[in-house]
């Protein structure tokens, strides 16, 4: 099964033996090529014509029915991370930083009164005998480091808080 994202939201796309799944909903008339990278699909009565624009790792380019789509690839490392809860989202309501999971500290990338990147490196977190790389979901400041290294934190710990 694929995982994409469209405007945000996720689709589960499967594709066994002729018939193709989205969400869980089956499309039992698979697509119709008439061409390299165009094919007719029909659905629930209704006729859809797409042309596959360009495509890579990460991203699809479509055009169906004169729309244009950009669907986003969801790795299959993003989907592990998803379905173990590491997120690591920042808290809107108290701007903090939660682990993901029980662990120990293994080193602090950033110091308080810092600015950062969404994707920058904050810490890294050991689990599982697993190094785990906590980056930022967003811009920001770091307001305070919460944790210390080598210090062992349980799941949903606060880890740092942004301004």
């Amino acid at each position: 099964m694929e995982q994409f994202k469209i405007h945000g939201e996720l689709f589960k796309v499967q594709v066994s033996n002729g018939t193709m799944t989205i969400n869980e909903q089956i499309f039992p008339d698979s697509p119709i090529s008439t061409g390299t990278t165009t094919c007719h699909l029909l659905h629930q009565h209704k006729s859809y014509e797409a042309e596959l624009l360009s495509m890579d790792e990460k991203r699809i380019e479509l055009r169906i029915n004169g729309k244009y789509f950009t669907v986003e690839r969801v790795s299959k490392a993003e989907q592990f991370l998803k379905l173990i809860g590491q997120q690591n989202k920042v808290q809107a309501e108290n701007k903090q930083l939660k682990a993901p999971m029980s662990g120990r500290i293994l080193s602090i990338n950033v110091t308080e009164g810092q600015e950062v990147k969404e994707g920058q490196a904050l810490l890294v977190l050991e689990a599982m005998k697993m190094e785990n790389i906590i980056t930022a979901e967003r811009d920001g400041i770091i307001e305070k480091v919460m944790v210390k290294p080598d210090q062992r934190i349980e799941k949903s710990s606060a880890l740092l808080k942004f301004k």
